[in-house]
């Protein structure tokens, strides 16, 4: 069952190892922390902008 759904394979020498169909999930599922990060940019743009508005209204 777990080599047919490609979760194990049998390598030559006959003992199992991981297979693609787990670097796939894992690939999916490191994937679905990359959304926080956008929210976090946006913040971080926010405070840029908003320290240069500052910047260039005191000393401009």
């Amino acid at each position: 069952m777990l080599e047919h759904t490609r979760f194990l394979t049998r390598g030559s020498n006959g003992n199992f190892r991981f297979g693609p169909e787990l670097w796939r999930l894992g690939s999916l599922y490191r994937r679905s922390f990359d959304l926080v990060g956008t929210p976090l940019d946006r913040l971080k743009q926010g405070a840029v902008e908003e320290v240069l508005l500052v910047a260039t209204r005191d000393f401009g």
